[in-house]
């Protein structure tokens, strides 16, 4: 089976587009295992090379529950509860 990618103006097997997604994977287990929050959420502040404070781990997690609010608002649907 041949997939249809209108965005990049091609068409791919699905072979193709795994060895694109295994490329990305190995990328995000090195984000991941070195810079986990920065990973997530690329800002200064997640890239120091230590463990965030309990403070800017707040904060991260709030942004993250904002911004799913904002997607579900967008789509109609209602957030959930905190």
């Amino acid at each position: 089976r041949v997939y249809d990618v209108p965005q990049c103006g091609a068409a791919y097997t699905l072979a193709q587009l795994q060895n694109v997604f295994a490329a990305h994977a190995v990328e995000w287990n090195l984000m991941g295992r070195d810079r986990p929050w920065w990973s997530v959420l690329s800002v200064a502040e997640y890239d120091q090379g230590t463990a965030p404070s309990e403070n800017t781990i707040r904060t991260f997690y709030e942004s993250g529950r904002k911004h799913v609010d904002r997607v579900l608002a967008d789509l109609n649907l209602a957030p959930p509860l905190h």
